[in-house]
């Protein structure tokens, strides 16, 4: 609730790239808070970053199939140590990629 108004606030410009910008932050900030992500949400941010050109997106689209691990079996097991590998390559590529370009300026 502080972070999307911030960056609002912060970047205040009228323009298309600043809508897109916000619009992808405002629901990676989501997803990354969620409880519960289920792969299909992926597909917004992933809309937003392929029109500004941000990857990490698409690499967490590949990593999130790691999830279905879940189902293995006959019963629903919970493996972290797979949500931790996905999370862990997802935020290796964002710090990537926001260190080799600026993601919020």
């Amino acid at each position: 609730m502080i972070v999307i108004p911030f960056l609002s606030y912060k970047n205040s410009k009228s323009d298309e790239n600043n809508f897109l910008k916000m619009g992808y932050i405002s629901f990676m900030v989501y997803l990354l808070l969620a409880t519960t992500v289920h792969p299909w949400y992926i597909m917004t941010p992933l809309f937003f970053s392929l029109q500004m050109r941000y990857w990490h997106v698409v690499v967490w689209s590949f990593v999130s199939i790691l999830s279905y691990a879940n189902y293995h079996g006959a019963e629903y097991e919970v493996r972290y140590w797979m949500i931790a590998l996905e999370y862990a390559v997802l935020f290796g590529w964002m710090i990537y990629e926001v260190r080799s370009r600026k993601l919020l300026s």
